[in-house]
């Protein structure tokens, strides 16, 4: 039997004939060679599915599965993940182009610290290079009380396949299981910091970015997963951090909420945000009081 590659890169792909070329051609450039690369058509009406078959015929490491009926974004990345059997799990996005040392990089940062669970890329400015390890109260500090990385998405991210799968992958939200994946793993292993500028993103109408813009995804979703996770047994602050971290995040979807409602005079969605996130009027009341 075929030993298995060191990762498995994960494509998956719905109408993207425009950009799965370049991304195909990226991962296929690529200074890190010992790789599985798994493709996963969602069902496309247009030639995606072909081009990636195209590729399929040339280069041994890829195979090309297409979905019987589309699943949607994260059911289809639980899919092609459920193929995979490298060591690590990396999905390249149809729309995305990896650099030629962004594969190479990841698998260096990961292999350097065996106890992690996922790497991910570090989008701010830092004064100390990279590779850096997080342990999983480090990661949720450095979150909830200095930036925002661990909402990088899945382009930015390498998981370790068994850690994967031992918090059972992606949920099915929209727009925001990837955050919610990185706070599960991030309460539970380490997280090694990687330095930036290994993929292109690819900013575009209809992608996922762009939908989760509304009422509906992001404003909402965000604050549900980081209070899912703050109250989770799991939660690797101290008992005291978490009140405060709680009282924060509170405070910023409160105010987030009236200013909308003062931007947009619409009391509909004004609603939503204090109801649908789970804030709820208490919890509003007690956010726009704080100082």
């Amino acid at each position: 039997m075929k030993e298995a590659a060191v990762v498995s890169i994960l494509m998956t792909a719905y109408n993207r004939e425009n950009f799965i070329k370049e991304a195909v051609e990226s991962v296929l450039s690529s200074t890190f060679v010992d790789y599985e690369f798994i493709i996963v058509d969602d069902c496309s009406s247009d030639n995606t599915y072909n081009i990636a078959k195209d590729y399929e015929q040339k280069d041994s490491r890829i195979t090309v599965y297409k979905n019987e009926k589309n699943l949607g974004d994260y059911p289809n990345r639980r899919y092609a993940a459920s193929l995979a059997r490298g060591k690590y799990i990396k999905f390249v996005d149809s729309d995305d182009v990896l650099y030629p040392h962004g594969l190479e990089v990841m698998v260096r940062g990961m292999e350097q610290f065996p106890s992690a669970g996922f790497g991910m890329i570090w989008g701010d400015t830092i004064s100390e290079p990279s590779p850096k390890l997080y342990t999983p109260h480090e990661a949720y500090y450095s979150y909830f009380f200095n930036n925002r990385w661990m909402q990088v998405g899945p382009s930015g991210v390498i998981y370790k396949r068994e850690c994967y799968e031992a918090v059972d992958g992606f949920d099915t939200l929209p727009y925001i299981s990837d955050f919610d994946l990185n706070l599960k793993l991030g309460a539970r292993w380490s997280v090694v910091r990687l330095q930036t500028d290994l993929f292109f993103y690819r900013v575009h109408q209809g992608q996922q970015l762009d939908l989760g813009q509304q009422l509906k995804g992001y404003p909402v979703l965000t604050y549900l997963i980081q209070k899912k996770h703050l109250e989770s047994p799991f939660c690797p602050l101290t008992k005291e951090e978490k009140i405060q971290a709680l009282l924060m995040i509170d405070k910023l979807q409160a105010r987030r909420s009236l200013l909308h409602l003062l931007k947009s005079f619409n009391w509909r969605e004004f609603k939503l945000l204090v109801e649908a996130s789970g804030l709820g009027w208490v919890g509003f009341r007690k956010g726009i009081v704080q100082t």
